[in-house]
């Protein structure tokens, strides 16, 4: 019980300072005028996790959610984005996937298939043995641009 407690204030506590800055907000809904949204998140705390998504104000605009707390697996993992590619029914090739850790958001969904649009807010370049993303942006705000809506 009160390791279920200090997990609850803890999490309450980096629910508080988490964020989706409008810009990055604007952008999500301007894309799902257009496109399929899924979400794949390797959050640690899954009530946590969908609780900042719903403050995001954007959370009723993805079809598809996974948080890796609820289902056992992290990306890297191909299962993850296997399960994810299931819940929204589509094949890899159909996918451009989106994240801002290199191993994670461009190996990991490279992996199966995937396209990947790197965040790589302002790197100057993936890490050693990391494939090359298909696109690079430095901000979210900057995808609808790349997408041409």
């Amino acid at each position: 019980m009160f390791a279920h407690d200090l997990t609850r204030v803890h999490m309450d506590a980096v629910r508080s300072v988490t964020w989706a800055p409008a810009e990055r907000a604007d952008a999500v809904r301007r894309m799902a005028q257009h496109y399929r949204l899924g979400l794949l998140s390797n959050f640690d705390d899954a009530q946590c996790g969908r609780e900042v998504l719903l403050d995001s104000g954007v959370a009723d605009l993805f079809e598809a959610i996974i948080i890796s707390a609820e289902v056992g697996l992290r990306k890297p993992n191909p299962r993850i984005y296997r399960r994810i590619l299931e819940m929204l029914r589509l094949d890899a090739n159909e996918v451009l996937f989106v994240g801002d850790t290199p191993r994670e958001d461009v190996a990991g969904p490279q992996a199966v298939g995937m396209q990947t649009v790197w965040i790589s807010k302002g790197a100057a370049s993936v890490p050693d043995g990391i494939p090359q993303p298909h696109f690079v942006i430095k901000d979210l705000s900057e995808l609808p641009l790349l997408l041409g809506i």
